[in-house]
């Protein structure tokens, strides 16, 4: 059977990391599915099953890909089953199955012109199969859509890229930037500037993080902000520099307010870093769902919590929380396409 994949927009971040997830699951576990990947990224190294067309698109463009050209481009490789990976799916389903792996929080709450039409989309289209990343988004799904639509859950796990790139990270380049800090942390934050990353809640913490000794990288541009004793703006990582610097620190600060996963949690708890989140809906349900209790610290960063974690020792056993779970959403769109 042949499958249609729309990933246009995932060209960075989480979203490139799902979907590089996907594809290595799918050549190793379901080699008996043929599959046409539009990609917003370059992926190279393909398996066998998997044919990929850098196609990436943005914006307006992105709606318009998803809403008309998927499903033609579809119908060209005499696909039977349409994949979306970004939230919204065709308007037509003529001989075909569709599904969408949704993954947009903000389309819940946020009140921007672009999050009204989405939502309206989604109400729209109930004959499309969702598949969600947690039984948490799952959940808002259905408050949102109701009963009318199937929607199962996909767990995107962890996608480790190739080994740790230490030949740009080597100790000299990164001794210069966090010098004799006592604690090194890391905030895998790629734009400090989105509100619901929640990155100025951070920031404005550097009096009392300076206190405690700590220097904290930012994976991002400044974006308005300086750097100053403790908060150092390094830029966009690549995947394999990010693994590198992981190996190096010892702090994972995440402070984002609203996120559907939030795999930068899952990767530090992969390099056993300690984690302090911020206690909202979103990282309260991913301890609960996976048994992360004993693992995660959360907002305000006050002396009596980071003191705590000073001491507190790592959690050996996550359970799953790294296997992906893609076979899940392989079994419903294969039903659906009977």
């Amino acid at each position: 059977m042949k499958v249609f994949v729309n990933a246009t927009a995932a060209k960075c971040g989480g979203a490139e990391t799902i979907l590089r997830s996907f594809v290595s699951w799918v050549g190793s576990f379901d080699t008996q599915n043929e599959y046409i990947v539009f990609s917003g990224v370059r992926l190279v190294g393909l398996p066998s099953n998997v044919k990929c067309y850098y196609f990436p698109t943005g914006g307006f463009f992105t709606l318009f890909f998803s809403l008309f050209l998927s499903y033609i481009l579809a119908k060209f490789f005499s696909a039977r089953v349409l994949v979306s990976f970004s939230n919204v799916n065709s308007v037509f389903g003529f001989g075909i199955s569709r599904l969408t792996y949704f993954h947009q929080f903000k389309i819940f709450s946020d009140s921007s012109i672009r999050m009204k039409i989405l939502r309206w989309i989604l109400l729209h289209q109930t004959q499309v199969v969702y598949v969600c990343q947690s039984e948490f988004v799952a959940t808002h799904l259905r408050r949102l859509i109701g009963s009318v639509s199937r929607i199962g859950v996909s767990w995107p796990g962890l996608y480790l890229s190739g080994e740790a790139n230490t030949s740009y990270w080597n100790d000299e380049r990164f001794n210069a930037i966090v010098g004799d800090a006592k604690y090194i942390g890391i905030c895998p934050v790629a734009d400090v500037g989105a509100a619901h990353k929640g990155f100025d809640d951070l920031y404005r913490n550097a009096a009392a993080l300076k206190d405690f000794g700590f220097v904290v990288l930012v994976t991002a541009d400044a974006s308005g902000y300086q750097d100053n004793d403790v908060f150092k703006f390094i830029g966009r990582q690549k995947f394999g520099d990010l693994c590198a610097l992981y190996e190096r620190v010892g702090f994972l600060f995440y402070p984002s307010k609203l996120e559907t996963v939030g795999l930068p949690i899952i990767e530090g708890l992969y390099f056993k870093l300690k984690l302090c989140l911020r206690d909202c809906e979103y990282s309260r349900s991913l301890e609960a769902e996976h048994g992360l209790q004993s693992v995660f610290s959360y907002w305000p960063v006050s002396r009596g919590s980071i003191d705590f974690e000073f001491d507190k020792p790592f959690a050996q056993d996550v359970g799953n929380v790294f296997l992906p779970n893609w076979g899940s959403m392989i079994a419903l769109y294969t039903e659906c396409s009977r």
